[in-house]
């Protein structure tokens, strides 16, 4: 389990943003996803379309695999409004999940061990972060690309 404070996982963020460059092909998408029982597919349909067409080819399924283990983490945990953010950072793509929750820290389950530990062998960095508009969870997925 993540016991990073909340500002040393802003400082890990930055530094990890800090050591890779942005896509200059495809720009971060966002979008909101319904809360709904189909919301893992629509978050899954919404990240292929949006993966850098250069840089994600080795890492599309990993990042669909993600993307789907954080939204129906943040239905079963959190409440809407849930936002899913793809970036290509050329050497990762950077996958975040917002949930409106406030306040709410997730308990720990079966499920969200299950969600840390194939965010974990699949990714690089990941972190957690409460904040009054809810948790967010962003995790980066290498792509292979020097």
């Amino acid at each position: 389990m993540d016991t990073t404070r909340p500002r040393d996982r802003r400082v890990l963020e930055h530094q990890t943003r800090a050591a890779h460059r942005i896509c200059g092909c495809t720009p971060p998408f966002s979008t909101p996803v319904p809360a709904s029982a189909d919301a893992a597919e629509v978050a899954r349909a919404f990240a292929e379309a949006h993966l850098c067409e250069r840089h994600a080819e080795h890492a599309s399924g990993a990042v669909l695999l993600v993307v789907s283990e954080l939204v129906t983490h943040a239905l079963f945990y959190g409440a809407p409004p849930i936002v899913v953010t793809i970036e290509c950072e050329v050497t990762q793509i950077r996958v975040t999940v917002t949930d409106g929750s406030p306040l709410v820290q997730t308990p720990d389950s079966v499920h969200r061990a299950l969600s840390l530990v194939l965010v974990d062998r699949l990714g690089g960095d990941w972190a957690t972060e409460l904040a009054e508009h809810g948790e967010t969870f962003w995790c980066t997925i290498p792509t292979g690309v020097a």
